[in-house]
């Protein structure tokens, strides 16, 4: 078993805006106050949000020439998944989206690659080979982290497009769309999630207008989970907090900041044979025994791993040959 620790992914955490009333919703996909049908959005040329998206259907995207153009004038090979499929489907992986989509799929593998700021997004495969570098807002970013909380879309786009978008590389690339704060409307959204293995999992999505040009908006996550096997459990939770100020109705700065954070415990999931060069004999009762003399025996010494989880009330067990 491999002991992953949590560690400080990027940003900083900020205050939590007013909540105000919350509604809670199962596997149901919420539904988030926003303009009536009526009211004309104002789109910015240089970012693509999820506000001219339709459902499941996405009407634009960066990745034609750094503009936003609608993707049925966009001369690559592309696809977008929605926010609203997100929820629907209730994908909360990143790297589970990949399935949904065309060419592309996700493998979790054997669990040997949980490295530090290794998510599952590192096991995307597109067009059968491993994902370019992987992209946040049409930037290039090595990591990318697993939860969708603060997620407005998922982009890919197939093939070697790094003049359009994206690195070059014979597979292509994977970009995730984080919320950004809106202007001139409030949003209040709660989701809570249970199943099995005592899984659980919290989200809310505040946004606040500040006056006419600023607005703040926040994405909070918590939850966690157990296995199927015994002693396996993952714990994480994440804050993003983004700000848009309007400085003339052509130009506006947009920022944002988010901590995540992941506590897992694992097992790798491949098999390996210890048994076709064991002597058959020798077993560990506590001896001494020499490199050369456990490799003639066919033997291995076995290093401790220890996990510490707050179930586990401040004590730090090694289950290192307990099944």
């Amino acid at each position: 078993m491999k002991l992953r620790t949590p560690k400080l992914v990027f940003g900083t955490a900020a205050a939590l805006l007013g909540l105000g009333a919350a509604s809670v919703f199962g596997q149901t996909a919420p539904v988030s106050s926003g303009a009536s049908a009526g009211e004309a959005v104002q789109l910015d040329p240089f970012s693509v949000t999820a506000d001219s998206d339709v459902g499941f259907v996405a009407a634009s995207s960066l990745a034609g020439g750094r503009i936003a153009t609608a993707l049925k004038d966009t001369p690559v090979s592309y696809s977008v998944v929605t926010k609203e499929f997100l929820d629907a489907f209730n994908i909360t992986e990143i790297g589970e989206a990949a399935n949904f989509t065309v060419g592309a799929d996700w493998h979790p593998g054997e669990g040997t690659d949980k490295n530090y700021a290794g998510g599952t997004g590192n096991r995307v495969r597109i067009r059968g080979i491993g994902q370019n570098m992987k992209a946040r807002n049409f930037f290039q970013m090595d990591y990318q982290q697993a939860d969708s909380y603060n997620v407005d879309r998922v982009d890919y786009a197939r093939g070697a497009n790094s003049v359009l978008f994206g690195p070059g590389g014979a597979a292509g690339t994977q970009n995730i769309n984080t919320k950004q704060a809106v202007l001139g409307r409030d949003i209040t959204e709660m989701r809570l999630q249970l199943g099995s293995y005592n899984m659980y999992r919290t989200t809310f999505d505040i946004n606040r207008p500040i006056g006419d040009r600023f607005a703040l908006r926040t994405n909070v996550m918590f939850g966690a989970k157990d296995s199927f096997r015994d002693r396996l459990w993952e714990d994480k939770k994440g804050i993003h907090v983004t700000g848009t100020y309007q400085v003339t109705p052509k130009f506006s700065i947009r920022a944002e900041a988010e901590y995540y954070t992941v506590n897992e415990l694992h097992a790798v999931q491949h098999w390996n044979d210890y048994t076709s060069a064991w002597d058959g004999k020798t077993y560990d009762n506590g001896q001494t025994m020499t490199s050369a003399e456990m490799a003639k025996a066919g033997v291995e010494r076995a290093t401790g791993t220890f996990a510490v989880r707050p179930d586990y009330n401040g004590i730090m067990y090694n289950w290192v040959g307990t099944l």
